[in-house]
């Protein structure tokens, strides 16, 4: 078993060679791969990508690294973006892998979005684990793409859930509707960061544990990793790629948020195949009423089918008070971070929810 490291520099020569056109697996989507070439807190020579290759020179595995910056220290960190195997041929290029990439990256590694089994095998090191709470907001009924992949029942019957869903759903717009007409909120979108808007969320540097900047958001408007009209090219391409980068809708929202006509928020939303999320926001506790208020305005008007936020202060304020969902589901994720971050003050730093690759996802 090989290893291969691809560079950010490399990416675009990596996704135009023959060696990945012709390869049974793809390790890295076009789209992801243009995106991390653009990334502003990356150098040239950052590993962006390792993968294990067999003794023919096939793809039997592959893990994936995101650099970026911290506020409490001066060195460069990475975060996982993707980690793949085998099942049989790279069952044991899982923990080299594993062990290259934090050897790549001197351990400075911080994973935003771990499943079980990942955070089993992160525990295992010298890597502090930490699990954060939140809520999926379910605003519309949407059993149709719920319940279909569950079983062949389900899917067998899904035309029946769309029409039920068409249904309880038109007894949910009354409602909605005049929820929505009885709230008049100032508030203003942007195709990218303005410098209103850079100057505001500039405010919130220190209070962050990776820095969001105006560049940084434009990169990830401009370069997203999910695609919603693919060719016959990239469909072929989906076949070899583990990973989602099709959905059926996907785009952006960027707000100002306006009190007594000056700037009280940021608010950047992603809504793919009817889920909304909120993964950076920018304002002050006090205005934290105003705050939700524009949260339930932006999904009722773009027709969420649900909200999800681990935002500590949204949660409160949506489970404490009225609001316009159906119901709330409780959700956790998990992170993690070296141990040694914590003398370092990292416990003190706001994670927002995009943070990592997940604002792409």
């Amino acid at each position: 078993m090989n290893f291969k490291e691809i560079k950010i520099k490399e990416l675009i020569d990596f996704i135009e060679s023959d060696f990945y056109k012709t390869s049974d697996i793809i390790p890295i989507s076009r789209q992801r791969a243009i995106s991390q070439a653009k990334n502003p807190s990356g150098n040239a020579n950052d590993v962006a990508l390792i993968l294990a290759l067999d003794e023919s020179e096939k793809i039997i595995g592959y893990i994936g690294m995101l650099p970026g910056i911290i506020t409490i220290d001066n060195f460069s960190y990475y975060w996982n973006s993707c980690w793949w195997v085998d099942s049989e041929k790279g069952k044991m290029a899982a923990m080299p892998l594993f062990y290259k990439m934090l050897k790549i990256s001197n351990q400075k590694m911080i994973f935003f979005d771990l499943s079980e089994k990942t955070k089993a095998i992160i525990e295992n090191f010298n890597f502090q684990t930490k699990t954060i709470d939140g809520f999926r907001c379910f605003l519309r009924f949407n059993f149709h793409a719920k319940l279909s992949n569950k079983n062949s029942f389900f899917k067998a019957i899904k035309s029946l859930l769309l029409l039920t869903d068409c249904g309880l759903n038109l007894f949910r717009s009354i409602p909605l509707f005049f929820w929505n007409i009885a709230t008049h909120l100032e508030n203003k979108s942007m195709k990218e960061i303005d410098n209103e808007a850079e100057i505001f969320i500039t405010k919130f540097k220190d209070t962050q544990l990776i820095p969001t900047q105006k560049n940084k958001i434009n990169w990830i408007v401009k370069y997203p990793w999910i695609i919603t009209q693919p060719n016959l090219q990239e469909k072929e391409l989906s076949k070899r790629y583990f990973f989602s980068w099709i959905s059926n809708s996907f785009s952006n929202k960027l707000l100002k948020v306006f009190k007594n006509q000056q700037i009280v928020g940021v608010l950047f939303f992603t809504f793919r195949d009817g889920d909304m999320k909120l993964p950076y926001s920018f304002f002050y506790n006090q205005d934290i009423d105003l705050i939700v208020q524009i949260i339930y305005q932006v999904a009722i008007e773009n027709h969420a089918m649900s909200f999800t936020t681990f935002n500590a202060s949204i949660t409160e304020r949506i489970s404490s008070k009225r609001h316009p969902f159906i119901f709330l589901k409780k959700i956790r994720k998990y992170i993690a971070y070296p141990k040694y971050c914590i003398n370092l003050g990292i416990e003190n730093k706001t994670i927002q929810d995009g943070d990592g690759d997940v604002v792409f996802c």
